[in-house]
């Protein structure tokens, strides 16, 4: 019978500990962080590559433009691009920008990324039975 097929279990070390290994072509270090290897004598990461090093992130940007006191107003028929000023700007860490309020333009950090989007907005209409929101298109 021939083996085709290893399991190696590598112990997580540290951050701390990975920068302080002797650099060695094609090791491989797993840490909380991630996966790494050592690549033209740098550490390359491996494993998650997006980020900062976790893979999952966010940040939400709140208008502050536009509030309960200080509304919106849109008219029938009227296409409106949905403002945000982006006056509030709430992250899970620093250094992730997904969104310039300036040019109301979503960025994105690699090709074939995938974001995802929650809009959250309030509407009040006069007479709620003819009134309705439509989604055109995203740009």
């Amino acid at each position: 019978m021939k083996n085709t097929s290893y399991k190696v279990q590598a112990d997580v070390d540290s951050e701390e500990v990975r920068l302080q290994y002797q650099i060695e072509e094609g090791a491989y270090v797993t840490t909380s962080s991630g996966v790494w290897t050592v690549y033209n004598g740098e550490w390359v990461k491996l494993y998650p590559q997006a980020g900062q090093g976790t893979g999952l992130g966010w940040t939400r940007y709140d208008d502050d433009q536009y509030t309960s006191e200080s509304k919106l107003t849109l008219a029938d028929g009227v296409e409106v691009v949905l403002p945000n000023n982006g006056g509030d700007i709430y992250r899970s860490y620093d250094g992730i920008d997904y969104y310039n309020p300036t040019t109301n333009k979503v960025l994105g950090d690699n090709a074939n990324d995938v974001y995802l989007f929650t809009v959250v907005f309030k509407a009040s209409a006069a007479n709620a039975n003819q009134t309705f929101l439509r989604k055109e298109h995203i740009v």
